[in-house]
């Protein structure tokens, strides 16, 4: 069994908080323009993040309007991580510094429910999940984004968490 913080986006880990159910080693929540980070580490302690708004680049307010407008385009929903807080910019391209390896690249997440606003103009949410895990070394992340390919593609959505997360791989562990 590995023993080392993983590093996760996904509504499931604050239900399964809320509900005391035991948690897999994951970090984090993303819905709608607001990700909700959860670090949980390998020794079982559980860290609650403050939220922090994402944003929207130009290209990925093109990528939404080629979607309304029916332009077949792949859906927006590979993470990518970088190591520091990054400052986002309308017309960025490209998660700066995105991390590339220690089982941290960029990877598809499952999308994971919806939920309808309750009012007219009110707000809706979704969720995609995947668990990153930093198996080979330790690894600092300080920031998210969405792509729509599993590399190069349209940046979609991107943020600086509200610090640099340390995800610590702790080596081997043995099940006796």
């Amino acid at each position: 069994m590995n023993a080392y913080d993983n590093f996760n986006f996904g509504e499931d880990n604050i239900i399964a908080m809320k509900s005391n159910t035991a948690l897999s080693e994951t970090f984090g929540v993303l819905r709608s323009n607001t990700i909700y980070p959860v670090i949980t580490r390998a020794n079982g302690d559980i860290e609650i993040c403050q939220p922090v708004k994402n944003s929207r680049t130009n290209s990925g307010a093109s990528f939404v309007a080629n979607q309304i407008s029916g332009t077949v385009g792949a859906v927006a929903n590979y993470m990518a991580l970088a190591p520091t807080q990054i400052t986002p910019a309308s017309g960025d391209t490209a998660l700066t510094g995105e991390i590339t390896s220690n089982g941290c690249a960029r990877a598809s997440a499952t999308y994971g429910s919806y939920t309808a606003p309750t009012s007219l103009n009110g707000t809706a949410s979704y969720t995609l999940t995947h668990t990153f895990t930093c198996a080979t070394a330790s690894q600092a992340v300080g920031s998210v984004a969405i792509f729509n390919a599993s590399s190069s593609g349209t940046l979609l959505v991107e943020s600086a968490l509200s610090q640099i997360y340390s995800l610590i791989n702790q080596g081997q562990s043995k099940i006796r």
